[in-house]
């Protein structure tokens, strides 16, 4: 709490210093990990609209949002940032996986936000901007959405060109995605568990989570 206090009285002591955007800012952060979202929120909108950090503060707003579960109010955000941003752009790909993650929990109520979400998944999974971690992020959300649409097939699939690396990220990167490499994974041997495929299933965690380090390693 100390930083957030001593963010929030920076700001309001010099409001007209180069800095105060910054602890503005930088107090919205701090209340969102103190868990209080709608402080952050608050705060995240009281940056001036030609403020440097105003992109940056409307995405931070939109994660304020989800955690404070108000899914509808981070879509409305994130779609207004979407109006001036192309798919080869890095803000483009933050945006998109924000509101990405607000269909998806609307999902939960209203099957036409799973619809959406599996539309921007595949928009992000085209994208030249986004990299392995955030492909693999849609992909592994995508099939989570095809699978509450009842759309098992699609889902598996889904799941499985994570798991097997054909989402077309940028295989040169010097951090490997795990995460949700390893969920896609837990989620396609379910499937196959459900089926009665469980050869399918061991060779999902065998052949291919022993692969990437998790399980243990053939000697």
């Amino acid at each position: 709490g100390e930083a957030l206090t001593a963010f929030r009285e920076m700001a309001q002591k010099f409001p007209q210093d180069p800095l105060a955007d910054n602890a503005l800012y930088y107090a919205g952060l701090s209340a969102l990990a103190l868990g209080n979202p709608e402080e952050a929120i608050r705060l995240f909108r009281s940056l001036p609209e030609n403020s440097a950090l105003r992109t940056d503060a409307r995405l931070a707003e939109i994660d304020a949002c989800r955690a404070a579960g108000d899914y509808a109010g981070g879509l409305l955000i994130a779609n207004s940032l979407l109006a001036n941003r192309a798919p080869n752009q890095r803000p483009w790909v933050e945006i998109s996986k924000r509101r990405l993650a607000c269909e998806f929990a609307l999902g939960n109520t209203d099957r036409g936000s799973l619809e959406r979400a599996v539309v921007t998944a595949e928009s992000l999974l085209k994208s030249p901007a986004a990299d392995a971690a955030d492909k693999n992020e849609a992909g592994f959300i995508r099939g989570r959405s095809l699978e509450q649409l009842g759309r098992e097939d699609e889902a598996l699939q889904a799941y499985l060109d994570v798991l097997y690396g054909r989402l077309g990220a940028n295989p040169d990167s010097s951090q490997p995605e795990y995460l949700w490499f390893a969920r896609a994974g837990a989620e396609a041997a379910k499937i196959q568990e459900k089926r009665g495929d469980f050869k399918g299933a061991l060779a999902i965690y065998r052949n291919d989570l022993r692969n990437r380090h998790f399980l243990w390693s053939e000697q």
